[in-house]
């Protein structure tokens, strides 16, 4: 089995090439343009590199969401066009999950991803690894800091954070945490595309591959021009 997979949900760009039990080919960049710009010449160098074609693959792993609207759209975008041309599936990969994936061990400790929703809130999931795989603990959420903070706080479990909200938040959840909080180190807290991969394997074994029409992103809550539409008393188009 031979992936593509592909992270457009943040700040990050990044794309690989993956097999069963290997990462071919990857690459990732944060330099600040937009993914519409990055996103294309990437796959066709890991391609490239791994001396393969979209028709050489089985299926292409997508970050299909919660985060940036127009960074999944893009993904989105750019992964049912491909796969429509090679006639391969699609997986949808959970954006938190692939997150908590590139941890690693947790040492117990509850994985908590956290991406910046703006307007102080963030989207997150809980989740602990389980011998070799990782299981979701409760639902994916957009919530505010201090509510998730408070509910962590409660709980019994020490928990490890990670993701871009970091870069907003860090302080704070090492201020609340006393300890029982933990950063993951700078290198797992955005995503790559080597995690979407991992993830994305997994789903091909056990059966999820979707048909690219039937793939959208996730997005957990309305988009600002949404929002605003329903403040002015306006139906959604």
């Amino acid at each position: 089995m031979i992936i593509l997979a592909l992270e457009s949900s943040g700040n990050v760009a990044s794309a690989a090439v993956a097999e069963r039990n290997k990462i071919l080919a990857e690459y990732t960049v944060n330099i600040g343009k937009t993914h519409s710009q990055t996103l294309l010449p990437m796959i066709d160098r890991v391609l490239g590199d791994a001396e393969m074609s979209v028709n050489d693959l089985d299926a292409i792993a997508v970050s299909r969401g919660p985060g940036s609207f127009t960074g999944l759209r893009i993904g989105s975008a750019t992964a049912k066009g491909l796969a429509a041309s090679a006639g391969i599936p699609i997986l949808e990969v959970p954006t938190l999950e692939a997150l908590a994936v590139g941890v690693g061990n947790a040492g117990g400790r509850l994985i908590c991803p956290v991406i910046d929703a703006r307007r102080n809130e963030v989207y997150t999931a809980l989740y602990e690894v389980c011998g070799e795989s990782i299981e979701q603990v409760g639902e994916e959420r957009a919530m505010s800091m201090e509510d998730l903070l408070a509910e962590l706080m409660a709980g019994e479990r020490e928990v490890i954070f990670t993701g871009d909200a970091l870069r907003i938040h860090g302080e704070k959840i090492k201020s609340v945490g006393q300890g029982k909080f933990i950063l993951a180190p700078l290198s797992a807290r955005d995503l790559r595309a080597g995690c979407v991969a991992t993830v994305g394997l997994s789903m091909l074994e056990s059966g999820k591959a979707i048909d690219g029409s039937q793939h959208s992103p996730v997005y957990l809550r309305l988009s600002s021009a949404e929002r605003e539409r329903l403040e002015q008393g306006k139906p959604l188009e």
